[in-house]
């Protein structure tokens, strides 16, 4: 370098100036890529983390609903028995009786259960104070014909 002439060498120094930053600023973005792709990484497992639990979350709710339509249709099934065994109940005449715990019209307790027995003591309240045929089908209620406490009042 010492034979080169003092623009030449100043032309010189400054590529090489120019190039070591550049080398440098090509470092430094080479850093940041790497740091971006880890941080991509990073995203990447976390979305598929969350993913994963939208996934749980949504064959939980899958799994609830179907056992919410399937009580829903047992309920059905049972709702339907019982109007089915109230319709033969009044073809075949059969008196159905309202049971009401004693303690319950009374506000006591039973001498069954005072007594330490383990039933309590029912009686039956369906005919009180109402026309037969109606009592027997059990369709009276307060307030309407064929009930003489309504009437009464």
């Amino acid at each position: 370098m010492t034979d080169l002439s003092e623009d030449r060498r100043k032309s010189v120094e400054a590529g090489l100036t120019a190039y070591h930053a550049t080398q440098a600023e090509i470092e430094h973005l080479q850093s940041e890529l790497r740091d971006a792709h880890v941080t991509i990484e990073g995203l990447r497992a976390q979305l598929k983390s969350l993913d994963d639990l939208h996934g749980l979350h949504e064959s939980r709710i899958a799994s609830h609903q179907l056992e919410r339509d399937q009580a829903v249709a047992d309920r059905a099934k049972y709702e339907t028995l019982f109007a089915s065994m109230f319709a033969m109940m009044q073809t075949f005449d059969v008196p159905v009786e309202t049971l009401v715990k004693s303690k319950e019209i009374r506000g006591e307790q039973s001498s069954s259960q005072s007594a330490g027995g383990d039933r309590p003591e029912y009686r039956d309240v369906s005919r009180e104070g109402r026309d037969e045929p109606q009592a027997r089908a059990g369709l009276v209620a307060e307030g309407q014909p064929g009930n003489r406490e309504a009437a009464e009042s």
